[in-house]
């Protein structure tokens, strides 16, 4: 007999565009082409987080004290440095955004994650001009310290809307399973995400 597995799947870099697209019509912001696709790409990069290499080996840094990066940095040549406050930027942005309302229940404040976020780009700008290939990297450094605060609430408001929609999507592909609706399957497709049926050869 044959089993059915259904699963759902995502393209990341289309959903998050949207998101993005979104978040920046409700906030009444306006950023560059350049901006938009550094903050999807982002965010499609912090679905699976990788590790970052320094001389001290790989660190994982949603598990690592972000200062403890930061003494790493200081005491980094410049290959390791450019990449660790490139890092150190993109995880201050993405905690200060995505885990905006669990401060209250830290003792860290979302106010260590903005300034060390700025801090650490403007780091990561001033270190790319000294490459002409890495001039791209450093306006969009800039632009992010500069605007820290704005790009934060972009990705704060991404993660409540979510939040917000993830039991409606979960209600709705949990009905799709059942009937492999056309209509269910479109709001599906609309939201980014891509329903999928695998037939799965057994013993009879």
């Amino acid at each position: 007999m044959s089993k059915v597995n259904i699963s759902l799947t995502i393209k990341p870099a289309e959903f998050f565009r949207e998101k993005v697209q979104a978040a920046l019509s409700r906030q009444r912001l306006a950023i560059s082409e350049e901006m938009e696709f550094y903050l999807v790409t982002l965010l499609c990069d912090f679905i699976t987080p990788s590790k970052v290499d320094t001389i001290h080996g790989e660190m994982d840094l949603l598990e690592t004290p972000l200062a403890l990066v930061l003494k790493t940095a200081l005491e980094s040549p410049f290959e390791h440095q450019y990449k660790l406050y490139k890092s150190i930027g993109d995880t201050s942005l993405y905690m200060a955004g995505y885990f905006q309302d669990s401060f209250n229940e830290k003792t860290v404040s979302s106010k260590y994650f903005m300034d060390l976020g700025a801090s650490a780009y403007l780091t990561a700008s001033t270190l790319s001009e000294r490459k002409p290939e890495l001039l791209l990297p450093a306006r969009i450094f800039k632009n992010l310290s500069a605007s820290f605060p704005d790009f934060v609430e972009i990705v704060a408001d991404i993660a409540e809307k979510l939040e917000q929609d993830t039991q409606g999507l979960l209600a709705t592909y949990s009905r799709w399973t059942k009937n492999h609706s056309k209509r269910l399957e479109k709001t599906l497709l609309d939201s980014g995400f891509f329903p999928q049926i695998e037939t799965i050869k057994g013993r009879q």
